[in-house]
């Protein structure tokens, strides 16, 4: 069963979180912005994006992310089945 907490704040939380719910976690493209720490979404925030949950062993559906705020981001621990992933989509 998923854990729902508060969105979270830091790349600590979000690694926390996506551990929490069997490592998968749902969460805006406009919370990841902020968790990074930018005003704005675009190429070269999107890819710093990409490279900093790669260095925490996370991966990120779909890519390349997408600079809308609106759309959703799956993020998952590198390893996850894809039957599991899919399950949870």
């Amino acid at each position: 069963m998923p854990v729902f907490t508060l969105a979270p704040r830091t790349y600590d939380e979000l690694n926390q979180e996506v551990e929490n719910n069997q490592g998968v976690l749902t969460i805006s493209m406009m919370n990841l912005r902020q968790i990074h720490g930018n005003k704005r979404l675009g190429p070269h925030v999107n890819a710093a994006i990409s490279r900093t949950l790669q260095k925490l062993g996370l991966k990120h559906y779909p890519t390349p992310l997408t600079n809308s705020e609106n759309h959703k981001v799956r993020i998952y621990r590198r390893g996850v089945r894809w039957t599991r992933l899919s399950k949870r989509l």
